[in-house]
């Protein structure tokens, strides 16, 4: 069995991302493999440090963080968002 993810990107459209195929592992995921992942599979992506992760009303933004704590599972939909330069200067 292949674990994955559902990711909807920044236009809507939903993709798949194959995490791995076995539950050991999918327990051991961290939020960066992830971002590693989308940025392989989302032609034209940015940087993984340039993708954000939402998942329920919670940003998945400690990187080592395991998707196991945030309890995504197989088949979980996290929402994408990249991170602009902009802002005021200080």
């Amino acid at each position: 069995m292949i674990y994955q993810v559902i990711v909807i990107d920044l236009e809507g459209n939903k993709k798949a991302i194959d995490l791995c195929d076995n539950e050991k592992y999918m327990q051991r995921i961290t939020v960066m493999e992830l971002k590693k992942k989308i940025a392989v599979k989302i032609p034209g992506m940015a940087a993984d440090e340039d993708i954000e992760l939402v998942f329920g009303q919670e940003r998945l933004n400690e990187e080592n963080k395991r998707l196991f704590d945030y309890g995504i599972q197989h088949m979980s939909v996290i929402g994408m968002l990249i991170k602009l330069p902009g802002g005021l200067p200080h």
